[in-house]
């Protein structure tokens, strides 16, 4: 299991010998990385950043040798936009399934703020729970067929309780985004955790 403290000592060590001096080079990368993904246009790029940095830790750690630390942080970046690019496009279509029933996207709501709504709903359910819901709705309609199907065979599951799963799912984040946007129409704000969690 990975110790987080000790993969930074890890990239820290990497970087160089001298703490100070290492310091300013981690914050330097970290710099770097930050404006790639707001250039990219990715929210939360300083979260993704911390994030990249993260795994390049644990690989160091875990003993890969890194010759060149610029260009490997580069790639690990690209990976972890890809996958950032994957899972927006994935609550992108969550959050257009709903609007069409008009559960979560009101005319005129910011797009940025339902997502942000979608996400803080979503942390509420289990990993298993996120994945399912989200990749139950990705992809066109053709495509979509085929997810599902590989999706319940993945899971052992007959169509129609996947389906049923898929439903009560939706169901619980349609309440939570609705609880959410009723809160903040009255408190002219975003909810915070520890509302979200009283509701």
């Amino acid at each position: 299991m990975s110790n987080k403290a000790g993969d930074f000592r890890a990239l820290l060590d990497h970087l160089g010998t001298e703490p100070e001096q290492a310091g300013g080079k981690y914050e330097q990368l970290r710099r770097k990385i930050i404006r790639f993904f707001a250039w990219e246009q990715c929210t939360g790029a300083e979260d993704l950043a911390d994030e990249c940095l993260d795994r390049v830790a644990r690989k160091i750690e875990d003993g890969v040798e890194i010759l060149n630390i610029t260009g490997y942080v580069a790639g690990v970046a690209r990976l972890v936009m890809k996958e950032y690019q994957v899972r927006r496009r994935r609550e992108q279509v969550v959050l257009e399934e709903f609007s069409h029933r008009r559960a979560i996207v009101e005319s005129g709501e910011d797009v940025e703020r339902a997502v942000a709504d979608l996400n803080a709903c979503l942390e509420r359910f289990t990993a298993d729970q996120r994945s399912l819901i989200l990749r139950y709705y990705e992809g066109d309609h053709a495509r979509r067929i085929e997810n599902r199907r590989r999706l319940a065979e993945e899971l052992a599951l007959l169509p129609n309780a996947l389906r049923n799963r898929a439903m009560r799912l939706r169901s619980l984040l349609e309440t939570c985004m609705a609880g959410r946007a009723t809160r903040r129409d009255e408190f002219g704000r975003r909810p915070t955790m520890v509302e979200d969690r009283e509701r």
